[in-house]
Order: structure tokens, then C-alpha cells, then sequence
């Protein structure tokens, strides 16, 4: 990789970063964390979802 494209990683990590500590302001670690763990377990069921509509046509 580049330097050029080092660079722009680490301004995008920087970036989103920020982003991060924005969305999440306020919000306890556990909140955080019980908040990841519902969007994995909705992931999950959407996936689950469309197995069980492929398996039926």
C-alpha cells in the first residue's frame, strides 16, 4: 500500500471515529453493547428469514 493510502486510512478511522463517539453520546457501555447485540440477533433472524422463504419455493 501506498503512503498516500496509509494516510487515507487512518483519516477515515479518524473519521468514523468521531462518528462513533457522536452516535453514541450518552448512552452508557451496556447500552452500547445490549444495542449491538440486538441489531446481531435482527441480523440473524432476517437471515434465518430468507433460508426458511428460499427452502419453501
Amino acid at each position: 500500500m501506498t503512503e498516500k493510502g496509509r494516510a487515507v486510512i487512518e483519516k477515515s478511522n479518524i473519521v468514523f471515529q468521531k462518528v462513533e463517539e457522536a452516535i453514541f453520546a450518552g448512552f452508557s457501555q451496556e447500552e452500547v453493547e445490549l444495542f449491538a447485540a440486538c441489531l446481531e440477533r435482527m441480523q440473524n433472524n432476517l437471515l434465518n428469514a430468507v433460508s426458511q422463504t428460499e427452502r419453501e419455493e
